[in-house]
């Protein structure tokens, strides 16, 4: 196959997307992670729908330092998806941080937080970084 090939290729896409997910998943730090994962599980509890805007917002809020990986947000929004906290909808709303020049970002809807993994909702599911306890 010549790159020519890979031009349109939507599954070699999804196979790169997934492995840059992990790479970057691999490369955050796992206090970092478990604290984000945190914040999106408080975040589902107060709001029905959200985007990350308002996920950083509330890491920030709990004093959370800067991640030097912000693509690692995502990692953290499909771990919280998998677990049963969140599901993805098909809606996009501007993101309100400057850093991301108004780009369009997923909105979130939060589920039960009854109907999420126990393992998450204790803090204590295994994110292939570490295991989030108490």
């Amino acid at each position: 196959m010549t790159d020519h090939d890979d031009v349109l290729n939507p599954q070699r896409g999804q196979e790169l997307r997934e492995e840059a997910i992990a790479k970057v998943r691999g490369h955050v730090d796992p206090g970092w992670f478990c604290r984000a994962l945190s914040a999106v599980r408080t975040v589902a509890r107060e709001r029905p729908t959200f985007t990350t805007d308002q996920v950083w917002e509330r890491l920030i809020r709990d004093g959370v330092g800067a991640v030097t990986e912000p693509r690692a947000m995502g990692s953290v929004m499909r771990t919280a998806e998998s677990t049963g906290v969140v599901k993805a909808t098909d809606t996009w709303e501007l993101s309100k941080r400057p850093g991301c020049h108004r780009r369009p970002v997923r909105v979130w809807r939060s589920q039960d937080p009854l109907s999420g993994s126990p393992e998450v909702l204790k803090g204590s599911v295994d994110l292939k970084v570490t295991s989030c306890k108490g």
